[in-house]
């Protein structure tokens, strides 16, 4: 379980002093201040991205001010929990293991039909009424065989992004519509 940070002050960061060894001050959310010997201030940023933990310099206090290292640290969060984002990350971890054709094939179908409409999508936001649309929008081209595909990879993004903890649940599955329904039926849903 992860520990309550309190949030740093201005004057907490402002007039924190230089030690014997370096120091960090959290701000929560994987922000924090590390206060070397030498009387540096820097803001660093800690996150996971593929199992593994990161860290990111966003740069030295007071060129970036607290509320300046919040708003990086926020969009850093909102871009790592994008369906494109999780998307493209297991489809970079399957590459050495899928064919060519299917790894391009598999990444057309996200560029083409899936990231301009979910793709900015914080993938915990994501509703089976939001794929529903979007492979509607695949059915009215008349293009069956590939919205199949895309729904396969949409649901098999969420199944891993679940297992990897990045996502809460898969609406491709149980967002209490069955998505299915529409590929194996000729009727286009209307009233959702």
């Amino acid at each position: 379980m992860a520990r309550q940070v309190t949030p740093l002050s201005k004057t907490k960061v402002r007039t924190a002093k230089t030690q014997d060894k370096d120091y960090k001050l959290f701000d929560g959310g994987g922000l924090f201040l590390l206060v070397t010997h030498s009387n540096s201030k820097l803001w660093r940023l800690k996150y996971r991205f593929d199992g593994k933990e990161k860290l990111l310099a966003l740069g030295s206090y007071p060129e970036i001010s607290l509320s300046k290292a919040r708003t990086i640290r926020e969009e850093n969060n909102k871009h790592l929990h994008t369906f494109k984002a999780i998307a493209l990350q297991r489809l970079e971890l399957l590459k050495n293991d899928i064919s060519d054709t299917h790894y391009k094939g598999t990444l057309r179908g996200f560029v083409n039909d899936t990231f301009p409409y979910i793709g900015n999508m914080d993938i915990n936001e994501i509703t089976a009424k939001d794929i529903i649309v979007l492979l509607r929008r695949m059915m009215e081209r008349n293009v069956r065989n590939s919205t199949q595909k895309v729904y396969q990879q949409i649901g098999k993004t969420f199944k891993w992004a679940v297992a990897n903890g990045l996502a809460e649940r898969n609406p491709a599955v149980n967002g209490g519509v069955k998505i299915s329904i529409l590929l194996k039926s000729k009727v286009i849903l209307t009233n959702l």
